[in-house]
């Protein structure tokens, strides 16, 4: 289901808050996807510090791109390659989309409103629906 315009704004409007707290924003993310999914560990490497950062900056390039932006479908079809000769499957999503709303709870703190979540919930799950399309192709 696309997202609303109202949610691409909320989504929009969060992005310098994030931006601000990237560097332990992506730390707490892998902690909090290996806490949710330890079986994933071993898919990713020992030095988790530029692979956050890549993970957030990746992010946040594609949250500026909602809402039209013509290079978004290209933008995703190329994560979901990648992804998928990495050995990234479509249930790999869900866990990755759970720690991602935990991180920016913890991020954002009292300005991760039920709106805010609804719209980062809802952003996140057209993207992965896009990827695991994409990387099954």
């Amino acid at each position: 289901m696309p997202l609303s315009e109202h949610q691409i704004r909320l989504v929009h409007a969060s992005l310098p808050r994030l931006r601000e707290k990237l560097q332990p924003a992506s730390m707490t993310f892998y902690e909090n996807l290996f806490a949710i999914a330890p079986d994933l560990r071993p898919m990713f490497r020992e030095d988790l510090a530029g692979q956050g950062m890549k993970f957030l900056s990746t992010l946040n390039t594609i949250a500026e791109m909602l809402g039209g932006d013509p290079s978004l479908q290209t933008e995703i079809d190329d994560l979901a390659r990648a992804h998928s000769g990495l050995g990234v499957r479509p249930e790999h999503f869900a866990p990755m989309g759970a720690a991602l709303m935990v991180t920016l709870g913890e991020t954002l703190g009292a300005e991760f409103t039920e709106d805010l979540r609804a719209a980062w919930r809802a952003a996140y799950e057209d993207i992965a629906a896009r990827m695991s399309a994409a990387g099954s192709g």
